[in-house]
């Protein structure tokens, strides 16, 4: 759902041989949403930073006093007069970060993709809480229908339709974009800024805490050995300034496309000369086994040392590609491969 923009389960990992490759099968139960071009730019798929995977929370300030006035990530002056009680979430991270931190009677809508299971980590959670998701694949309802929908606050990111969202301004609605997911510190910064809004910061706090108590766990867990990870979809790879690059560091690897900054297309040749030890297709078809067996069938691939060694894995893009706290599901699904990657061969 992003590769400009990527999307914003509890992982039953078992590492199975697939032909050349092995398959990290996982399901959960648990991004941003776009499409595996949307996806990466802005939310699972923004550049994403690969220095500290896990931000430490900001210093705790007084309960939020309405009104509230703060700028959004373009700069935009948002001020929102009461504690708001009409949410209407256009996005799928923030959709995520919602469904943890407030009541659902206080959401009027989620995105699209929240009911998506390819890139969606909270399906069963809108299906009991019973919000309608706004929208469909062929994108937003018009401005009017929005506003009809009376939200006393609107959350956008920067893929979302510009024209609608002046229109939902122009309206008097309070409408916060969100542009920048390079990092897991800019997720947890994002939790944070997103709980002052709502008037719930204790607990945007402790969903960062609990996200920096897993990420420490699994540093601690990751295989001494240090090898090399190719994130690769479609011909894109992953380089630094994107949120895979903090997954793999976190999960103990490092990224062979550290050259590249954010995604990047690389030809089968530039992957061989980065050859690295670990590949990771991600699942963001819903058809994992068939991904990895068009991966296999790439002329070229098969010199690749991870391929030779059947160190080719997937789990969920919804993981991987999530800009919410449940990246640190994909940080789970890459330390699992990684383990299973660096014990001696048999």
């Amino acid at each position: 759902m992003q590769s400009p923009s990527r999307t914003l389960r509890k992982v039953g990992a078992a590492v199975a041989a697939l032909s050349c490759c092995a398959m990290l099968a996982a399901s959960a139960e648990v991004s941003f949403a776009a499409t595996p071009a949307a996806i990466h730019a802005a939310t699972h798929s923004a550049p994403r930073s690969a220095a500290k995977s896990a931000a430490r929370p900001a210093a705790r300030r007084a309960p939020a006093a309405y009104p509230l006035t703060l700028k959004d990530d373009t700069g935009r002056t948002v001020r929102i007069p009461h504690r708001p009680t009409r949410i209407l979430s256009l996005t799928l991270g923030t959709d995520e970060m919602l469904l943890s931190m407030v009541s659902p009677k206080r959401i009027i809508g989620l995105d699209y993709y929240s009911t998506n299971p390819t890139y969606s980590n909270i399906v069963a959670k809108v299906k009991q809480a019973r919000i309608k998701p706004v929208g469909s694949a062929a994108g937003l309802p018009s401005a009017e229908a929005l506003i009809k929908m009376r939200p006393d606050l609107v959350l956008t990111a920067d893929y979302t339709n510009q024209k609608v969202v002046r229109q939902l301004q122009a309206a008097g609605i309070p409408v916060y974009e969100f542009t920048t997911f390079s990092s897991i510190a800019q997720i947890e910064s994002h939790i944070l800024i997103l709980g002052r809004m709502v008037g719930d910061e204790a607990k945007a706090r402790a969903m960062v805490a609990d996200m920096n108590r897993q990420l420490a766990a699994l540093r601690q867990k990751a295989p001494k050995r240090r090898l090399t990870v190719a994130y690769y979809s479609y011909g894109d790879v992953a380089g630094r300034n994107t949120t895979v690059n903090n997954i793999i560091a976190d999960a103990g690897g490092v990224n062979a496309a550290s050259k590249v900054n954010g995604w990047a297309q690389v030809s089968v040749e530039q992957l061989l000369a980065m050859n690295p030890d670990v590949i990771i297709v991600p699942n963001d078809s819903g058809a994992a086994r068939a991904q990895l067996k068009q991966f296999l069938a790439t002329r070229g691939v098969s010199a690749l040392r991870a391929v030779r060694e059947h160190h080719v894995y997937t789990a969920p893009d919804a993981q991987l590609s999530d800009v919410a706290q449940y990246i640190t599901l994909g940080v789970r699904d890459v330390e699992q491969m990684l383990t299973a990657a660096a014990r001696p061969a048999k």
